[in-house]
């Protein structure tokens, strides 16, 4: 018998308590274990993150998938951090991941978009690398992210080098390419813009250019060499993979 209820009991049978003081006593008694198991009960949320902190985080983790890229842990560190995997990421037409030893913050910031409530994040850093002969060099990596909407988690959509940064720049540059086709097709030249008005936020435009692309032409008009571009089938996986990040970007 618990202790509580043996001393009601003994008080009850000397006289010392009525039994209607008995029913307050047990009501305040069950009360204040209920109180006792809410409280116990309650779950501990873990703080709520801002955007700035998880995009960061997102390209610490990409970072660390670059550094031990050769370990399994590493590719799976990336492929969980990269918008562009697979097929679609070959070479370094997204990602730019060189060998490095250190890196040092020099900015970071978030950007507005065309798109209400989306926004973009970038940020460039001052990196110890080493070159493919083993050569220390100093360089500066440069990266672009957005936040996937429908899992609300950050990836990287871009990686390069300090003149990457100046993404209007580029925009400008791949802008005035469009129908140049002497050393690439059309295809990829709306690839390119599509791709760097994605970088800079221009939602609209980008999804424009990457549809023009779809169906633009593969040819490369060299006139004293015509063909067809031998990564056409690449170019193509890649603008649908470009089309995918806008929608889950964008995604209500």
């Amino acid at each position: 018998m618990k202790p509580l209820i043996w001393s009601i009991v003994v008080m009850v049978g000397c006289g010392a308590i009525t039994r209607g003081q008995v029913s307050i006593i047990l009501r305040g008694a069950l009360m204040q274990a209920q109180t006792k198991v809410h409280a116990q009960a309650k779950p501990q949320l873990p703080p709520q993150k801002d955007d700035l902190t998880s995009a960061r985080e997102a390209t610490d983790s990409f970072l660390n998938g670059v550094k031990i890229a050769e370990l399994p842990e590493g590719r799976q560190l990336l492929s969980e951090t990269q918008w562009i995997t697979g097929d679609a990421d070959n070479g370094e037409n997204f990602y730019l991941r060189p060998r490095f030893t250190e890196f040092t913050p020099l900015f970071e910031k978030l950007f507005d978009t065309d798109v209400p409530n989306v926004q973009g994040y970038k940020r460039l850093l001052d990196m110890k690398a080493v070159s493919k002969a083993g050569t220390p060099i100093s360089i500066r990596f440069f990266m672009v992210a957005f936040k996937d909407r429908r899992t609300n988690k950050w990836k990287v959509l871009d990686s390069g080098t300090d003149e990457d940064a100046d993404v209007d720049r580029q925009v400008a540059f791949f802008a005035q390419r469009l129908h140049k086709t002497d050393f690439t097709s059309e295809q990829e030249n709306y690839l390119d813009y599509g791709h760097w008005l994605l970088m800079a936020g221009n939602m609209k435009e980008s999804r424009e250019a990457l549809t023009t692309a779809l169906n633009a032409s593969p040819n490369i008009n060299d006139p004293g060499y015509p063909s067809t571009d031998k990564h056409a089938s690449l170019h193509r996986l890649q603008i649908q993979a470009l089309l995918g990040v806008l929608d889950a970007i964008t995604a209500n």
